[in-house]
């Protein structure tokens, strides 16, 4: 409950805001998204299917070579074992509604860390307009009802960075494996985007704004989700709970002074990057620190690397949360300081 504000017209702009977002939108929290995202969801069995029949029918060379080179460095990420018999493909397959006599497993990894990677960039070009360009909308909503070539290119521009560079952020894609099936475009696979374009488009901003602490670390619940918990366990996947990490970040000393240096090492989805930038806002409000220079503290200091490629995005999109309206003070072009990197084997 917030105390009451003089009517402006900044307040009263930003009320009928959010009163249009509550009476038309869905609320962006983590439970929201698994439901409407996460396996076996709706979404998720229509675009996990298409990607997966694109990817085992296709001939084209490019798509079989960033397979390839994925599955490579999947195998060295979770030590999984081809030969193993943890996973059962079928049961995975039902989850995203992917049948057939034999499954192949590396594809339907493939598949589902594609989806997830696409849903993910969606999801920061919506922060990224909401923070950085308010006045525009998110243009998710146009791109919905958009004819397929249009839709392929709007899906292009996001995948090469176009857009994450319009918006001044020069680095949150550096080039990854997912965005094979833009070469092998086709009527299932729009039908499958625009799906999820559209349902992406009906969820309401706003929640950053009324309800902060219900949308931070945002993603960690639908990361987790991607695949089942035993199925995560036996790829030796284990993520840290909040309560972990802030008895950590206690035991360090961290206070959230944006001054002192905070390296996570294998930072996952961004639970302990997310947490740091939360109590560096904490510290700069009760020192009136001046925004812009908060902003350029947290972005050197406050760093992440992590292996995996998901991790990779899935913790830049956290990051760019929890930065959330210090974002509008920025002083040009900003890096989001999370690494694809190993941070046991340096070169």
């Amino acid at each position: 409950i917030d105390d009451p504000i003089p009517v402006s017209a900044h307040s009263t702009e930003t009320f009928l805001r959010y009163l249009l977002a509550l009476s038309t939108e869905l609320a962006l929290t983590p439970e929201n998204l698994v439901r409407d995202f996460g396996e076996n969801s709706n979404v998720a069995r229509r675009v996990v299917p298409a990607l997966y029949a694109a990817i085992t029918s296709t001939e084209n060379k490019k798509a079989d070579v960033l397979f390839r080179q994925w599955l490579r460095q999947f195998q060295e990420v979770s030590g999984y074992d081809p030969n193993g018999s943890q996973l059962n493909a079928k049961e995975l397959g039902k989850l995203y509604a992917v049948s057939g006599k034999t499954i192949n497993l590396e594809k339907l990894f493939f598949c589902i860390h594609t989806y997830y990677a696409a849903f993910i960039k969606l999801l920061a070009l919506q922060v990224g307009y909401y923070y950085l360009m308010p006045k525009m909308g998110s243009g998710l909503k146009g791109a919905a009802d958009d004819s397929s070539e249009k839709v392929c290119k709007f899906l292009q521009n996001m995948e090469r960075g176009g857009l994450f560079a319009e918006l001044g952020i020069k680095n949150f894609l550096e080039g990854d494996f997912f965005g094979w099936y833009l070469d092998i475009w086709d009527d299932s696979l729009f039908a499958a985007f625009q799906r999820l374009i559209g349902d992406l488009a009906n969820y309401s901003l706003v929640t950053l704004d009324v309800d902060p602490e219900e949308t931070r670390d945002l993603l960690k619940q639908l990361y987790q989700n991607l695949v089942p918990r035993e199925l995560r366990h036996a790829l030796g996947e284990y993520y840290t709970p909040d309560w972990l990490a802030e008895r950590l970040l206690n035991q360090l000393g961290y206070e959230g002074d944006p001054k002192i240096r905070l390296l996570d090492p294998a930072c996952g989805s961004g639970t302990f990057l997310v947490l740091a930038i939360k109590r560096v806002h904490a510290w700069a409000e009760e020192k009136m620190l001046p925004s812009a220079q908060v902003l350029d503290q947290i972005l050197q200091n406050i760093v992440g690397f992590d292996l995996n490629p998901l991790a990779v995005i899935s913790s830049r999109t956290n990051y760019l949360l929890a930065l959330g309206d210090l974002l509008q003070h920025r002083n040009g072009d900003i890096n989001i300081p999370v690494f694809l990197a190993d941070s046991i084997l340096t070169p």
